[in-house]
């Protein structure tokens, strides 16, 4: 049996084909009373560091702590601006991280970050770890030049630990540290509405 092509992704066809012992002819039998217990929507994937179909924004250490966005398919980072382009959840089945407005998984190609249709190839499987956005390959996610800027690309690159590789998950369910911070700082309350009196 042989994984047609060498692809690894979803939906591939296996066929017979000549033995060559390359990975794609390689196979494990896994017998079902070993398997582990299928893990469920808003349940913790410790493999992933993430919870599974749970909404969450993705935001940089960087000084200004801009939030992964999307424009057009391009992954950039933004100020916060609540629009569902900045929202990402964990699939358990396909083990992608996919955007809710775009319902395209994040993904990279030449050393830049995108989002694209779900196929689960390796270049879409990434994990959070120690503050960083791990591709099962090794590449950190990082934003790119290490300029915090707006509509700045986000990229892929070997992992240095530098704070342009870190980020933060915050969980759409949790105190957002953005608002607490902004509120401390500038002693304004979002969403709520004010006047101004002399």
């Amino acid at each position: 049996m042989d994984v047609s092509g060498n692809h690894d992704r979803e939906n591939q066809n296996v066929v017979m084909f000549k033995r060559h012992n390359a990975l794609n002819q390689q196979w494990d039998i896994v017998y079902l009373d070993s398997l582990e217990a299928q893990i469920k929507d808003g349940e913790w994937w410790a493999e992933f560091g993430v919870y599974c179909a749970k909404e969450f924004s993705i935001v940089s250490k960087m000084p200004s702590q801009r939030y992964l966005d999307v424009r057009g398919d391009n992954a950039i980072i933004n100020q916060r601006s609540g629009q569902k382009t900045q929202k990402w959840m964990f699939d358990c089945q396909t083990r992608t991280i996919v955007n809710v407005a775009t319902k395209k998984s994040l993904n990279f190609s030449n050393n830049q970050v995108d989002v694209r249709a779900t196929t689960s190839e390796w270049t879409q499987l990434f994990r959070y770890k120690g503050e960083m956005v791990v591709n099962v390959k090794g590449k950190v996610m990082q934003v790119d030049a290490n300029k915090d800027r707006e509509g700045q690309n986000v990229g892929v690159a070997k992992r240095m630990g530098t704070r342009n590789q870190k980020w933060t998950f915050v969980y759409t369910d949790q105190e957002d540290p953005m608002k607490k911070k902004t509120e401390e700082e500038f002693g304004f309350h979002f969403g709520r509405p004010f006047y101004i009196v002399s």
